[in-house]
């Protein structure tokens, strides 16, 4: 038999029984406050156990570098939202009617790397970085790396309506239309 008692900031359990059915108890009905967690305690049968050790940032050995996308990140946060768009554009772009089309010019075909990108950006309602057309590009089977979207985008920033920083990219309106034009019918843009 053993007894178990567990204090993690205002969340308090005190168990009594074998270890597999505390075990089980715990794992159904035991979700402490993560936030309480930095500096208490484990209590068994009224000794201290174990005192965890505070959270650290691990510090990044590179100076002047770029961080790691988990120390920027978080839930809700930016990346997380334009994933999710990034994705739903992906799958506005392999829903659209004309599908077919767009794959044998675009995917299989040997489009222009900035063709790609302007097929990318004429499916959004919002203006893109680099980085969200790279990412897009992937999603829909097409393997590029940044600095080649970047180049593409940043060599012919007179077709395209550009501000901000990082910078984003939206096509203007004539370069909208040719390229509307080139693909031979009317764009299917999601409303």
């Amino acid at each position: 038999m053993l007894r178990l008692k567990i204090k993690v900031g205002v969340s308090e359990i005190e168990l009594e029984g074998d270890a597999k059915e505390i075990h089980g108890i715990l794992e159904r009905h035991w979700e402490p406050h993560v936030g309480d967690m930095l500096s208490d305690r484990l209590v068994v049968d009224d000794r201290q156990v174990h005192t965890p050790e505070p959270l650290q940032k691990k510090s990044s050995k590179r100076s002047g570098g770029s961080r790691s996308a988990a120390n920027r990140t978080g839930p809700n946060s930016a990346s997380e939202v334009d994933g999710a768009f990034e994705e739903s554009l992906a799958n506005a772009i392999k829903n659209a009617s004309n599908f077919p089309t767009l794959s044998k010019r675009f995917i299989i075909g040997n489009a222009s790397l900035l063709e790609r990108c302007k097929l990318v950006l004429s499916f959004s309602d919002k203006p893109l970085t680099s980085g969200n057309v790279l990412r897009v590009l992937t999603k829909i089977g097409i393997r590029t790396d940044a600095p080649a979207v970047s180049k593409a985008l940043s060599n012919n920033k007179s077709q395209f309506i550009t501000s901000g920083t990082p910078v984003v990219y939206a096509m203007t309106a004539s370069t909208e239309n040719a390229f509307a034009e080139g693909l031979g019918e009317t764009k299917d843009k999601p409303q």
